[in-house]
């Protein structure tokens, strides 16, 4: 079996397009601006021991120029906001303007 000749322009052609994806993808990639900065959160020690420690694994992989600032309190929320006012509400306000959102499950039924 062989390809027609009209299958082989075809072929060319599609190799020809997969090579410019992949050529302008490289580009693109190395021109893109990597993400850094310092992420403070705080969040109650037991909550980052069992559930934030593989999502923070995870980030850090995606991300190793961020420095991440984890606090862990116990206290209540009304004390943390005391001690973090601002920055919580304008990272609360920047992150519902972009594409970052918050991943939550919904709490078991209480028995």
């Amino acid at each position: 079996m062989s390809l027609t000749e009209a299958g082989r322009v075809y072929l060319d052609r599609c190799r020809q397009i997969l090579t410019d994806i992949d050529e302008t993808y490289q580009t693109l990639s190395a021109s893109a601006v990597s993400t850094s900065g310092r992420l403070r959160m705080v969040a109650p020690a037991l909550f980052a021991v069992r559930k934030l420690a593989p999502v923070l694994v995870a980030y850090r992989r995606d991300y190793p120029h961020v420095l991440l600032d984890l606090v862990l309190a116990d206290r209540s929320v009304e004390q943390r906001r005391r001690r973090f006012p601002r920055r919580r509400r304008h990272a609360d306000h920047r992150a519902s303007q972009t594409n970052m959102g918050r991943v939550t499950r919904p709490a078991p039924p209480l028995a």
